[in-house]
This record gives C-alpha cells, structure tokens and sequence, in this order.
C-alpha cells in the first residue's frame, strides 16, 4: 500500500482592509473562518487532500494582525 504525506499548508498575506486599532491579533476559529477571504488553493499532482473540507472538519487557523498581515493555516 503506498506512503502518505501529511502536513499543513499556510498561506501568508497582508490585506489592508483588515488593518485596526487593536494592538493584538485576532484569531477566527471553526465554523468563523469560512466567512472569511482565503486562497483557493489547488494541487494538481495529489491524490487525496484535505484542502476542501470546511475549515469546521479541518485543523484550521487564521490571524489577522493589527497591520493587516494575515496567518492561514490548514492541515
């Protein structure tokens, strides 16, 4: 039977639009994170990911500073 990867795939940006006044991060959880803007990433050469199932089913992270840098992370 053949060999899996896992891991997680993270994704790096910074949106204005999000920048605010507080002076720390804010972090959506669950079911939140699908209401928010995230890549929609494709890998043309795997067999199976995980990449489509709702951020709710998924171990999912996103932060959003107080500059805008946003931290997306899906595994």
């Amino acid at each position: 039977i053949g060999d899996a990867i896992f891991g997680y795939f993270r994704h790096y940006w910074t949106d204005k639009r999000l920048a605010n006044k507080s002076k720390e991060s804010i972090q959506l959880k669950g079911s939140t994170v699908e209401h928010a803007w995230t890549p929609d990433t494709y890998i043309s050469n795997a067999r199976e990911s995980n990449l489509r199932l709702k951020d709710s089913e998924a171990e999912s992270a996103f932060f959003v500073d107080p500059d805008g840098s946003v931290f997306y992370s899906k595994g």
